[in-house]
């Protein structure tokens, strides 16, 4: 029985490249050993510091003679030294473990772009000619097919910054280098990165959450389907592996190209990726009639969360709506039969909303104009109120799902249209000692601001029609008239 055991069982190699043990990169470390463990894999780990590994190619690389030691050409002689097994320990060892691995993960803080230089040097020093590629067995044909690899990473900036508008420029643009020109060129079958954004300025329960998500994908990650690259065979050889003519004519038509670095002029194949402005015209049409978001302030200082028949979660851009004067009581009135209560000083959603509440309250929610981006449901009306403070006009303007795992497209709206303005505008609110882009509070974002001229002047711009489309009527001042007519979609 133990014997079986042993010919079925997966070995996990971690190549791990941070120099500090107790860093976020360590706990995500220690979490893929204890989950990959549990599982039943042999987990074997490469931690590139403590080994002191040498990053930089030399001739000591190779034990005894070299091929040419006239003209040191370093491709070449550690192909023939792995042929002749005469490479040196730290090199065999590595090459070893990768042998024996079926999965490998690399863990290392994302630096200037790229991976650490330790890092880079393991690739440099392992990845050689004749074990992991050759001419021409490379991508699909590359010597290490059959093997899978996941990048698992650390940032320092917020994954906003890591879009196609964001100060950094595609996440996949940037892994490019390493998952294709690295990975899949020796024959690895490289799945969907494990991004984790700006460790450094998350709360406790955010970083939990982090190595949460990072576990539970572990349990299953052996079976996940890899990125899709394309093959050795559309490249010909005759024309030094450009792409072949037939292949081109396949793909010239198609929305996307087959790759980031193979895009020919078209959309990047990792990228499910629509024009934002449409997305929100497309969505505002298809919601005017049926959903209409209504937010306001409670004379109550309760929260409110409309309960419906159809409480399914909207995942996608509602068509925002302006609320009338929270101070009138025809509002609450009107709409209460609606409503159910919830108390904001208590936690509600499993989730401590009070903390939140109290936090915004104290950076600077009194006396100012608050928009609150969390999440929405059909129908629903928010109003809140903290220690007896309520905000002027409290608007919501996009719904997620608590916690969700949202789609590229979403995602990518969300974070450009919404949060980059934020950030750009200056009237970013702190949620403690986190400032509102993060990711990690993607779906609890306040925007405050001293008069509505702010919000008109930052987002309501020409040059930024994003935020003119999402809000399209804000007023200073509203009657129960406009506010019955909002909410029967004739506004």
């Amino acid at each position: 029985m133990y014997k079986n055991f042993l010919e079925t069982q997966k070995t996990v190699l971690i190549v791990y490249a941070h120099p500090e043990p107790k860093s976020f990169n360590g706990a995500l470390r220690d979490t893929a050993v204890k989950t990959l463990t549990a599982q039943g894999y042999n987990v074997l780990v490469s931690d590139l510091y403590a080994q002191h590994f040498q990053p930089v190619l030399s001739k000591t690389d190779i034990i005894g003679e070299l091929e040419n030691p006239k003209h040191f050409i370093y491709p070449n002689e550690i192909g023939a030294a792995f042929k002749k097994d005469s490479l040196c320990f730290d090199i065999k060892q590595e090459i070893d473990k990768l042998q024996r691995a079926d999965l490998v993960i690399f863990q290392f803080p994302i630096q200037w772009a790229s991976v650490p230089a330790i890092l880079k040097g393991w690739f440099e020093r392992v990845l050689i000619k004749d074990f992991a590629f050759s001419f021409p067995q490379m991508l699909d044909e590359g010597l290490l097919k059959g093997k899978k690899a996941v990048l698992s990473f650390t940032t320092g900036s917020p994954g906003g910054m890591f879009t196609p508008n964001g100060l950094l420029g595609d996440l996949n643009v940037i892994l490019w280098p390493i998952q294709y020109c690295t990975l899949r060129f020796c024959g690895f079958d490289v799945l969907n990165p494990q991004c984790s954004f700006s460790p450094t300025y998350a709360d406790d329960k955010q970083r939990e959450q982090m190595l949460n998500a990072w576990g539970t994908r572990l349990k299953n990650i052996i079976r996940e389907e890899p990125l899709i690259f394309p093959s050795l065979s559309n490249f010909d050889a005759n024309k030094w592996f450009v792409m072949s003519d037939n292949y081109q004519e396949e793909q010239k038509n198609k929305e996307n190209g087959p790759s980031v670095g193979h895009h020919m002029d078209s959309k990047n194949a990792d990228i499910e990726y629509k024009d934002t402005l449409a997305q929100i015209d497309e969505m505002m049409e298809k919601y005017k009639d049926t959903h209409e978001i209504i937010v306001c302030g409670d004379m109550n200082g309760s929260l409110h969360r409309s309960s419906t028949p159809h409480d399914k979660i909207l995942q996608t851009f509602c068509k925002e709506k302006c609320i009338g004067n929270s101070k009138k009581c025809t509002v609450k009135e009107t709409f209460y039969h609606q409503n159910v209560t919830l108390d904001a000083e208590k936690a509600f959603d499993k989730l401590n909303y009070e903390i939140l509440f109290n936090k915004l309250y104290h950076y600077g929610i009194k006396g100012k104009l608050w928009i609150l981006l969390r999440n929405l449901y059909k129908g629903m009306s928010i109003k809140v109120k903290w220690e007896g403070q309520y905000t002027e006009v409290v608007m919501v303007l996009q719904g997620i799902q608590q916690g969700a795992k949202l789609s590229t497209t979403l995602y990518k709206c969300y974070n450009n249209v919404i949060l980059d303005s934020i950030l750009k505008s200056g009237l970013g609110a702190c949620i403690g000692d986190i400032q509102v882009p993060a990711p990690t509070c993607a779906d609890d974002i306040a925007v405050l601001a001293n008069k509505l001229e702010q919000i008109r002047s930052k987002y309501c711009s020409k040059s930024n029609r994003q935020w003119m489309k999402l809000i399209p009527h804000l007023q200073e001042d509203h009657t129960t008239r406009e506010f019955t007519a909002a909410h029967n979609g004739l506004y």
